[in-house]
């Protein structure tokens, strides 16, 4: 784990959650963003997501229920700061 501007963020979540790909196999950009105290929520730019899907789709790649968000968002792009690295503090923003 990490915190980022108060955001307490799933480092072991985002690792499997950068590789959910879609059943022809095209990746899509995701990231997890954890609230202290609240759910693991899931932004992604695959526009069809539900938590339903990516609830079974970690159930097949042995991936624990408490490491899967039940808040998925699907986002035209993932926010990412002038140095290219994802902006925490505005998908904390987002989250709240």
């Amino acid at each position: 784990m990490g915190i980022a501007a108060g955001i307490l963020l799933s480092m072991a979540g985002g690792a499997f959650g950068k590789t959910w790909t879609d059943r022809y196999g095209r990746a899509f950009e995701a990231e997890f963003v954890e609230m202290e105290g609240e759910q693991l929520v899931l932004f992604t730019t695959r526009k069809d997501a539900t938590a339903g899907a990516f609830q079974a789709w970690a159930k097949t790649h042995g991936v624990t229920e408490l490491m899967v968000p039940k808040d998925v968002r699907p986002i035209e792009a993932l926010p990412v700061l002038g140095t290219g690295k994802l902006d925490y503090v505005t998908m904390g923003e987002m989250v709240t």
